[in-house]
């Protein structure tokens, strides 16, 4: 934000200090898909300034909160860096290493000139109008030039397919797009294109703005380009991206014209972005930022970027009269300390979760738009297709369940239509904390039960969920199989997800903590209904059912519920099953191969742990990845912990999974492994239907593949990790724990087991924690840049 300090220096110095945010706007990003009908690009600008969605909603915020939120989305902190501390959410400038690739020249020129012309709402200021005229379209050609000759690819049209085009507007109005964007369902190939309601990121010039696949990688994976998240990922797969990608450009505004093979004014371009410091947000090798604009609180008047009329060479963020009076509030309370249910409310209203939830008297979804948020089982209300309130969260859910939720996806409602958006722990890394700290749950003590007195109180608790007591299970699942009637949230995920004082209290007066809940109350006023089981006692009874949830899929299935163990077998493909597993954890894959090898990977904490010979899995219920599962033929067990850790040597102790015990049923650091730098990405099939498994350790990019190498009698597991690395890296991976006897100084062998690993980097040492065993430590230097390893598995 320029002041009125700036005012008398060098229009040109001011520009630049501001392009970075106008080029944050340019690439793919939640402001990024928006646009309005080709309009006539005379210099005319919209007037309801920029639009942040959370601010259009049923917010909670101050003047001085909304102005905190605007500093945080025209990154005034890019000038300014004393403005870091006012953001509410920092957003950071999209990446431009391959924006000629995903953004058409057409677009890119018009938009450096006329932003809010071609795209009403965008945070991007008018910076160019300060340049005499003539030179303004010579700019923006130029700069469009260079960015444009630096991507590795050009942007080409490409043909639609209808069945995409049908499949992708059934997506866009289901998944949950239209919390941030308005509706579009009069948007048809060759049809018109709706009025976007107030405050909705408008999305009319995608076609002139994106090819079929440079739009459809962005929504498949949108924090890549746009980190700061304000488009999230959705959990689209490939398909769904490309169908929805579909949908959006099918009235298409303009031809792309034939990809340049020259670029004339590119160093001129080049000039322009080092002149104008673009690189304050947009690092490219070679152009370095400048120092950041000192800014004077006490200057917060009419004149600068905060003028209705900023002066030639001052950006003009088109603002409303409203949005500058929340600014100066901001800048003039200065870094008064937030309140954290303040902090906590900013937070939700930047990336639009009230869009969706509400939170006591905030948020919820608008009426214009209820219709669109839809559920498998509309018998089951509003619980079921509405997002949860956010009241008291810290309170209800346990935080590394809240950890799941917001950073790996976690969910327990398949019946719900709408998916819950990922923005990255880059953006929300502080939420789950902030959350805990609103709402801190209440003390409680757990009774842990034992023995005699163990079996009874599960026994009981058996009884009072089944199909003849309590129904629990006519609405609920439970262990992933289908209750009779509805398919509720699976009563075997309730430890895991809450904390037990919500648990009782919700169990007592379920109207109270989800209104509108069709749950019955088993203990109104706290009275049991069911007098026949621990004597009637509210307390015996909700700490019984506790107790018995807390085994998770390892308790046994009430009345009313049928328990058909079933062979997953292999045919002539590999097959690929997902659930928890006692060899695999809770986020446990298993991978059969043709051959009869199969293998079994646990993806919470990135561990290959376990590998067996003949049929496949045994799983409780049949269909892919609906529940647990356990190997089908005797496995060979490997460690939990995770695979890879950055040691300070080899002497140092590998860091270990946490056990919880009955003494210790509390889990002591729920951020391992995260706190070690793993994160699971997902995997991928490939044309053979061989899992490609991607997950990171930091900045360090692992693709993990195994294969079936049939060139031996018994056959062999290949398994070859693939690192992608910003810069040289090191560290270690432990391939085998037990009893290791060493066949030489390549291959390793714990009972019928035989590893065989890359000269020169293995070493068996005592294995941490157990004197009787040894661990394998293979020690990697990783280069920047593509390498890889492979490892190979025999079962003799």
């Amino acid at each position: 934000m320029v002041q009125n300090e700036l005012a008398d220096e060098n229009p040109s110095r001011v520009s630049a200090l501001l392009i970075a945010a106008c080029l944050a706007a340019i690439v793919v990003g939640t402001v990024d898909l928006a646009g309005t009908p080709q309009a006539a690009h005379d210099g005319a600008v919209e007037s309801g300034g920029p639009t942040v969605p959370g601010l259009h909603g049923n917010h909670p915020l101050d003047e001085r909160g909304v102005g905190a939120v605007l500093i945080s989305e025209l990154g005034c902190a890019s000038c300014h860096s004393q403005m870091n501390s006012l953001a509410a959410n920092p957003k950071l400038a999209p990446d431009l290493q391959e924006v000629g690739a995903r953004v058409s020249p057409e677009f890119l020129r018009k938009f450096l000139q006329f932003p809010s012309t071609i795209l009403p709402g965008t945070t991007m200021p008018h910076m160019l109008d300060g340049l005499p005229t003539d030179e303004r379209g010579e700019a923006a050609e130029a700069i469009t030039q260079f960015l444009v000759s630096r991507a590795s690819t050009t942007i080409e049209r490409e043909p639609l397919a209808d069945s995409d085009v049908a499949l992708g507007g059934k997506l866009f109005h289901s998944v949950g797009c239209i919390a941030c964007h308005s509706p579009r369902e009069a948007a048809t190939q060759g049809g018109s294109v709706p009025s976007d309601q107030s405050g909705s990121v408008v999305l009319a010039h995608t076609p002139e703005k994106y090819s079929l696949a440079s739009l459809a990688d962005f929504l498949y994976d949108p924090l890549t380009v746009r980190p700061s998240g304000r488009m999230p990922d959705m959990g689209l797969s490939r398909a769904e991206a490309r169908s929805i990608a579909s949908y959006l450009l099918a009235a298409p505004t303009i031809n792309f014209a034939p990809a340049a093979t020259e670029f004339p004014l590119a160093a001129k371009g080049r000039e322009y972005f080092q002149k104008l410091n673009c690189a304050s947000c947009h690092a490219l090798d070679g152009i370095p930022a400048a120092e950041p604009v000192q800014l004077n609180r006490e200057l917060v008047g009419t004149e600068g970027c905060l003028s209705p009329q900023p002066p030639a060479g001052v950006p003009d963020f088109k603002l409303t009269a409203e949005q500058r009076a929340s600014i100066r509030v901001a800048l003039s309370v200065g870094d008064v300390p937030v309140l954290t249910h303040d902090a906590l409310a900013r937070t939700l209203t930047t990336f639009n979760c009230i869009a969706c939830h509400e939170r006591d008297d905030y948020g919820g979804v608008p009426p214009e738009v209820n219709a669109y948020f839809q559920s498998s089982e509309p018998a089951l209300g509003n619980e079921a297709r509405i997002p949860p309130q956010l009241t008291d969260l810290g309170a209800k859910l346990n935080p590394d369940w809240l950890e799941k939720v917001l950073f790996e996806g976690g969910a327990v409602r398949p019946h719900m239509h709408t998916r819950m958006p990922q923005f990255g722990e880059l953006n929300l890394a502080a939420l789950p904390e902030l959350i805990e700290a609103a709402d801190p749950a209440p003390p409680i003590e757990i009774p842990v039960f034992r023995g005699k007195q163990r079996g009874e109180m599960h026994t009981a608790a058996q009884q009072l969920l089944g199909s003849d007591m309590l129904a629990c299970i006519n609405c609920h699942t439970f262990n992933g199989k289908a209750s009779p009637a509805f398919s509720g949230i699976d009563l075997t995920t309730t430890a895991e997800r809450l904390q037990p004082a919500w648990f009782k209290a919700f169990l007592i007066d379920p109207q109270a903590h989800r209104p509108g809940i069709i749950m019955p109350q088993s203990w109104p006023g706290g009275e049991a209904q069911r007098t026949d089981v621990l004597e009637g006692d509210t307390d015996a009874q909700i700490d019984a059912i506790w107790s018995y949830l807390e085994q998770g899929r390892t308790a046994r299935d009430p009345k009313g519920i049928r328990s058909e163990p079933t062979i997953v077998k292999v045919s002539d493909a590999p097959r690929t099953y997902r659930g928890r597993s006692g060899i695999a954890g809770f986020r446990g894959i298993a991978v059969g191969y043709p051959g009869g090898l199969n293998y079994a990977f646990n993806a919470e904490n990135g561990a290959f742990s376990g590998i067996w010979r003949g049929d496949f899995v045994r799983v409780r219920w049949d269909g892919q990845g609906a529940g647990d599962f356990n190997p089908a033929a005797r496995a060979i067990s490997l460690a939990q912990d995770v695979g890879f850790a950055r040691l300070q040597d080899a002497n140092e102790a590998w860091p270990l999974k946490p056990v919880m015990t009955e003494e210790q049923p509390i889990n002591p650091d729920p951020l391992y492994p995260r706190r070690l730098g793993y994160q699971f990405r997902g995997y991928q099939l490939d044309a053979g239907q061989v899992p490609n498994l991607l997950y990171r350790m930091g900045s360090l990019a692992i693709e993990d593949r195994t294969s079936f190498d049939s060139s031996s009698e018994s056959g062999a597991l290949v398994r070859a990790i693939h690192f992608d690395s910003p810069a040289a890296d090191a560290l270690y991976f432990r391939a085998l724990t037990g009893e290791i006897e060493e066949l030489s100084s390549t291959q390793f062998q714990v009972g019928n087991l035989r590893l065989t690993v890359p000269a020169g980097i293995a070493r068996v040492r005592p294995m941490t924690g157990n004197e009787q065993a040894s661990e394998l430590l293979l020690q990697l230097e990783i280069p920047q840049g593509k390498s890889k390893i492979e490892i190979r598995y025999e079962v003799l």
